[in-house]
């Protein structure tokens, strides 16, 4: 059944596509970092 499933899930799968570039997602992960950390007191 599992294997059944997997095979019909794979069969239309996409490649994933990035829409930001690393950059980008690590200033935003670094902002929020920041954000957490000036929040706790």
């Amino acid at each position: 059944m599992i294997d059944t499933f997997t095979s019909n899930w794979n069969a239309g799968s996409t490649p994933f596509v990035w829409t930001k570039t690393a950059d980008e997602i690590l200033a935003k992960a670094v902002r929020k970092d920041r954000a957490i950390s000036e929040s706790r007191h």
